[in-house]
């Protein structure tokens, strides 16, 4: 049992713990799969584990430049020729580490690719030219999942597989992990024993869009147990303390979970920090539902897993694996800003919004249809969904599945949407 001190942390409805070292794991399972309570977690439930698939898809990738005798150092042109990036100089040098790490200067991109209606060959040789960046190549870690999408291709170069099909050969299936696999479109009603996904105050929600062989799955598209993630966890305490993953390339910014925690850094597809004289290496995912924790503690051959059924309770996670492997106690939770409300918003009518199709060369295809006269636009392959208003006019769009709400800019023959906060707004052409 986890201890009484714990319990408040838990998130709900429920989730599992587990801490492992190189021979053996204890698991220690929380509430329900769902809010109906009738359920049990066990260590076979299913859970999504977001970008804890980075892990996975940096092994791959070191593993396949090791035997091939071919430095991080190398250019990613040098190995897809057509790989193109917005900034001119960031195509020219950027390089395989660079990529493991954060440092290419592209901003998340969420839509332009959540719903993609086109191939990961094809999203880098025709759209990842059009998505800018914001700041200069190597001039601050810039957390990228487009990026891990681009080193899914490159392990296809490499191995001459898919990346879905590298991940089973060569890790899966030696591992024994039978439960753990890539998303699809049917995850949500046919995956045995999933947990279901709910929103931080433990309220049902539904899932999330997913598809087989995404674009972006490299980077953020599998499904695990914690019985399996035990075994992949074991798999990186073979490593030595001082392996070159674990070496920081960049600082991480932002606010860590608890005020005394150190600097926080990222290697070679894994964060790196040191919390209580212990070197701790770990990686998190986060998506619609569902949160997920896997950290090390290599000079300890020790380590733990940590999923659990609600967005937002990676903070909680990271207190539970400092209580149990370290003699650091957590403080409280760094303040978070509590979350706006969204605006009141209706089914607009009456707007200035043309039917059409509007593209943008980095994102896709918007689709506008006025069906009984409430505008309303599909994204890519998203179903559509009504265009929503505001009292003083203004016009939004939340993706369906998503929390998310984007204002309209209109102009003459051209869609004006905030997709990605930290850039101007994306223009769609008629």
């Amino acid at each position: 049992m986890l201890p009484d001190a714990l319990l408040p942390l838990l998130p709900r409805p429920g989730g599992i713990a587990c801490r492992f070292d190189t021979e053996s794991a204890t698991f220690h399972p929380w509430g329900t799969q769902d809010s109906s309570g009738t359920t049990p977690v066990t260590p076979q439930t299913r859970f999504p584990i977001a970008s804890l698939t980075k892990t996975f898809t940096a092994h791959l990738l070191l593993e396949a430049v090791r035997e091939r005798n071919i430095s991080l150092l190398t250019p990613l042109r040098a190995l897809l020729p057509g790989f193109t990036l917005a900034d001119p100089a960031a195509t020219r040098v950027m390089t395989l580490e660079d990529a493991l790490c954060h440092h290419s200067g592209l901003p998340p991109h969420t839509w332009a690719w959540v719903y993609g209606d086109v191939d990961r060959q094809t999203f880098i040789r025709e759209r990842l030219p059009f998505l800018e960046s914001v700041s200069p190549h190597r001039a601050a870690h810039q957390y990228s999942n487009i990026l891990y999408a681009v080193l899914g291709q490159v392990i296809d170069v490499l191995t001459g597989s898919p990346w879905e099909q590298a991940l089973q050969e060569e890790i899966l299936r030696p591992l024994e992990m039978r439960h753990t696999g890539c998303l699809t479109e049917i995850w949500a009603t046919q995956t045995p024993d999933p947990a279901r996904p709910h929103d931080a105050g433990g309220a049902s929600i539904p899932p999330f869009f997913a598809k087989s062989n995404h674009l972006i799955a490299p980077a953020s598209e599998m499904i695990s147990t914690a019985e399996d993630l035990a075994r992949w966890g074991q798999r990186m305490l073979e490593l030595s303390p001082d392996a070159d993953r674990w070496r920081v390339r960049n600082t991480v910014p932002g606010p860590r979970p608890f005020p005394d925690m150190g600097p926080l850094g990222y290697g070679l597809g894994w964060r790196v920090e040191h919390t209580a004289n212990r070197l701790r290496v770990w990686h998190s995912g986060q998506c619609s539902g569902y949160s997920a924790l896997l950290a090390l503690y290599p000079e300890q051959n020790q380590g733990g897993v940590y999923l659990c059924n609600a967005s937002g309770a990676v903070p909680a996670l990271h207190a539970i694996d400092l209580t149990l492997h370290t003699r650091f106690r957590p403080g409280p939770l760094s303040a978070r800003s509590a979350p706006s409300r969204p605006p009141e918003l209706r089914p607009a009518r009456d707007t200035a919004l043309p039917e059409g199709v509007f593209h943008h060369p980095g994102y896709g295809s918007l689709k506008l249809t006025h069906p009984d006269g409430v505008p309303h636009i599909a994204c890519q392959t998203a179903p559509p969904v009504p265009v929503l208003q505001h009292p003083d006019g203004t016009l939004f769009f939340r993706p369906p599945g998503y929390e998310s709400c984007y204002t309209f800019l209109t102009k003459a023959n051209a869609l004006l949407l905030h997709l990605e906060p930290v850039l101007p707004p994306i223009r769609f052409e008629a």
